[in-house]
């Protein structure tokens, strides 16, 4: 497998610094054992007899699913969806170092995850005509440009940007308008949940998309509709002056007289 690049940066991350050693240890032999499209078959045995051998295997795993680090895509493989674009910044069919990662996601069913807005090298999907043989550039990769940049910049946890396109892409069509996207993240940004640990277990937007999480319900009690005054309906109801279905002495004294 030879060398990868390392995230020298992690010992600034909240997330990694909250984990355990072991889950620390368990993620490196993940980066280091996957293969080039970040895919490992994985065996919790065999990771115990690399690693320490008191590992609590399930647990810290489970604590990387949470982080949207690692995900399973049967009951044997592991993928670790930031691999390649970390490893290898975007995918070219012109690099040839690039050519058998192209090989292994298309082997493990990863093409709509991993090449959305690429060309697809390997030939299939041939048609008559002018051209070179490969499927064609995904153009719609994020057609609602604007509206995604509106989540991303809405979104309190900005990282992986172009995983987080693809989801967009992949979610259209189950995703409700924008304005409940925004709404959603803007309630959920003030859940307990999101401001526990400064925000250490906000998800990815990659994974919060996947998951559909602009249904979930925020802890705590809804906000209280505004009143508004029963007199000109343009003004909220004062709570300093005897909260009485009126914004103020001007409305006031048009029903009471005072």
């Amino acid at each position: 497998m030879g060398k990868r690049f390392t995230a020298t940066e992690k010992w600034d991350d909240p997330a990694y610094l909250s984990l355990s050693a072991e889950t620390k240890i368990l993620w490196q032999y993940l980066c280091d054992k996957c293969d080039q499209s970040g895919v490992i078959k994985f065996a919790a045995g065999i990771a115990i007899f690399f690693l320490s051998g008191k590992e609590d295997i399930p647990t810290n795993l489970k604590k990387l699913e949470m982080l949207g680090w690692v995900e399973w895509l049967d009951a044997t493989r592991l993928w670790l969806p930031k691999f390649i674009s970390f490893q290898n910044g975007k995918l070219t069919e012109k690099c040839p170092a690039h050519r058998p990662i192209f090989s292994l996601v298309e082997k493990h069913g990863l093409i709509d995850r991993v090449l959305i807005g690429y060309q697809y090298p390997t030939g299939k999907g041939k048609s008559k005509g002018k051209g070179n043989g490969n499927t064609r550039a995904r153009e719609d990769s994020v057609s609602e440009d604007s509206d995604f940049e509106q989540f991303w910049k809405a979104y309190p946890k900005q990282v992986g940007y172009e995983e987080a396109k693809v989801a967009w892409n992949e979610t259209s069509e189950k995703r409700p308008p924008i304005q409940v996207i925004l709404d959603a993240v803007k309630a959920q940004r003030k859940s307990k949940q999101w401001l526990e640990n400064g925000g250490q277990f906000v998800p990815d937007p990659a994974t919060w998309l996947r998951a559909g999480r602009w249904s979930d319900v925020v802890d705590g009690a809804k906000e209280k509709p505004v009143q508004m005054c029963g007199v000109c309906n343009k003004q909220p109801v004062s709570i300093v002056i005897g909260n009485d279905g009126f914004c103020g002495p001007v409305c006031r004294k048009k029903v009471k007289g005072w």
